[in-house]
């Protein structure tokens, strides 16, 4: 069957260049039976060299979505910029003890060993909270978690990086004491109410003084507690920034 029966005009881009197009010359064709393939792969504007015509005829508009991406990208990087500028020297070096710890952890031979960076990073915490009185004032995190307690109480965490976090208790016997959770109707209550995981955040408050490792942590397990920390934190102010 000769490809001058066929219906050019409703053919697909794809088949319509393999039809018009003679990969062994790298030209269009010259049979006498695909001139008119050739003729509506040129008014539809389509270059066939590799038989994928639909594909270059939409390349602008790949490239125009792949500028989009990427001034996301480059926004997103300019925020992140911007937070990392804003980190007090208090929260540097809070963040260094904790992630040197980390990184012993991860190469411990035994948790031994690892209560041995624990004891440590107590140390060196306390060396840096107690001359402030364990409070902060303008730290700033990712927002990890907000959420509520059985009694409608506010859940809130904060991620400082990268396994190491901030936050209130999530329920009221474990709270009886520190109480951490953002109650109802107060303005942080209503201001995080409003947050979501991923919102920079700048906020302040105090860590929970604590006799065994210097400020109260929330995991079961020594590993947990050196390598991913999730620090008991009273927040007394919070805000978005960045956004």
């Amino acid at each position: 069957q000769k490809t001058k029966s066929f219906n050019f005009s409703k053919m697909k881009d794809k088949t319509l260049c393999i039809l018009a197009y003679d990969k062994n010359k790298n030209n269009w064709s010259e049979k006498p039976d695909k001139l008119k393939a050739v003729e509506e792969a040129k008014r539809r504007g389509l270059v066939c060299a590799d038989r994928n015509g639909k594909k270059k005829k939409n390349l602008a508009k790949e490239t125009q979505r792949k500028n989009i991406i990427n001034q996301q990208v480059n926004s997103q990087s300019v925020e992140k910029t911007q937070v990392k500028a804003q980190i007090s020297y208090e929260q540097k070096e809070f963040l260094n003890i904790v992630k040197k710890a980390q990184s012993s952890a991860n190469i411990a031979a035994n948790d031994m060993q690892r209560g041995g960076f624990l004891a440590t990073r107590s140390m060196e915490l306390c060396n840096l909270l107690i001359p402030i009185n364990f409070r902060v004032n303008n730290w700033v995190g990712t927002i990890n978690n907000v959420d509520s307690n059985s009694d409608g109480k506010g859940v809130l965490s904060i991620k400082l990086a990268k396994h190491i976090f901030v936050e209130t208790w999530n329920n009221s016997f474990s709270d009886i004491v520190a109480k951490t959770l953002l109650e109802p109707n107060t303005p942080i209550f209503n201001v995080a109410a409003q947050m979501a995981k991923g919102d920079n955040v700048k906020f302040s408050g105090n860590f929970l003084k604590q006799d065994t490792h210097c400020i109260e942590e929330q995991s079961v397990t020594l590993n947990g507690k050196v390598s991913e920390p999730e620090f008991t934190f009273k927040f007394s102010n919070i805000q978005k920034i960045n956004n």
